[in-house]
């Protein structure tokens, strides 16, 4: 997989906006973990499939109005652990400061088992290294 630089910056200006980096709790059969996502949610379905069609990953799904004058939207949602942490791990650096917070948490958090197929790390060495 060989994302351009330009296309994952534009991911995370994308997640600024219109996104997040969710934690959420698992509940396994001896304990708990917590796990994360990345969701990106909008009225503009093409947006929504560029994000997939870029990254190679990630559901789409879409979300029907509910009330008077309210639209469609279309959510993208990564929640793979492991796709989770290589693309937080890629837009990390085009963050702003209150999603790196999370970020930070997340990587943190999900150390890499193994990598997507096609990816075979993250830009960087150790990327919570970076994180100051």
């Amino acid at each position: 997989m060989n994302i351009k630089r330009e296309d994952i910056a534009w991911l995370a200006g994308i997640i600024e906006g219109e996104g997040s980096i969710t934690g959420v709790s698992e509940n396994l059969k001896k304990h708990q973990r917590k796990t994360y996502r990345v969701v990106v949610e909008m009225v503009d379905e093409d947006i929504i499939r560029r994000c997939q069609t870029i990254f190679g990953y990630g559901q789409i799904r879409k979300v029907n109005p509910r009330g008077l004058g309210k639209q469609i939207r279309y959510v993208w949602d990564v929640s793979n652990r492991s796709k989770v942490y290589s693309l937080i791990s890629m837009i990390y650096p085009w963050l702003g400061t209150r999603r790196k917070t999370r970020a930070k948490e997340a990587l943190l958090n999900l150390p890499p088992t193994s990598y997507p197929k096609g990816i075979k790390r993250p830009r960087c060495k150790n990327p919570t290294n970076e994180i100051g």
